[in-house]
């Protein structure tokens, strides 16, 4: 790497895991991770989500259940893993941009990364919010996002594998 311009995308990835708004920073894409941030903590405060997320690490899951507001929550997710997607695919992109300034790359291999990933886990928290199958609707939109995120990932690795074919 010839400058300090490179940005790590699993960087920007975790900035974001750990406060959407965060890895947009880190990339030094300030409006739109001050837009991040203020959407966060809007749909955050609206959601009651850190109350709920008290009552369940104390595994009082009913009261998890009734302090949440379930009508704002179902936009955190979309949120929370957009924010994660674009600062790890900014980064990417960064980096590919400067590549290609330095002589290092071309225009082809640019590409985004793991839509698949990101989109299964909106899908699988909004569905895990809307059915909240484990009484606390944090349980519910982590488990089955996580599985979202997996099965996302598993379609979008089979539509590359075909699309090459």
């Amino acid at each position: 790497m010839k400058n300090g311009n490179y940005k790590s995308p699993i960087s920007a990835l975790l900035w974001s895991m750990a406060f959407p708004g965060l890895g947009q920073l880190y990339n030094k894409e300030y409006v739109i991770g001050l837009v991040f941030i203020g959407l966060e903590v809007y749909f955050n405060l609206m959601s009651n989500i850190n109350m709920s997320l008290i009552y369940t690490f104390k595994w009082e899951l009913h009261k998890a259940l009734a302090v949440a507001n379930i009508k704002w929550g179902l936009f955190y997710p979309s949120i929370y893993a957009f924010a994660m997607w674009d600062a790890f695919n900014k980064a990417k992109n960064i980096n590919h941009t400067l590549d290609i300034k330095n002589g290092s790359s071309t225009m082809a291999e640019k590409r985004t990364y793991y839509t698949g990933l990101f989109f299964g886990l909106v899908v699988g928290m909004v569905f895990g919010l809307s059915i909240n199958f484990l009484i606390s609707p944090v349980l519910s939109g982590i488990s089955t996002g996580i599985v979202g995120a997996i099965l996302g990932n598993l379609i979008e690795n089979l539509y590359i594998k075909h699309r090459k074919r």
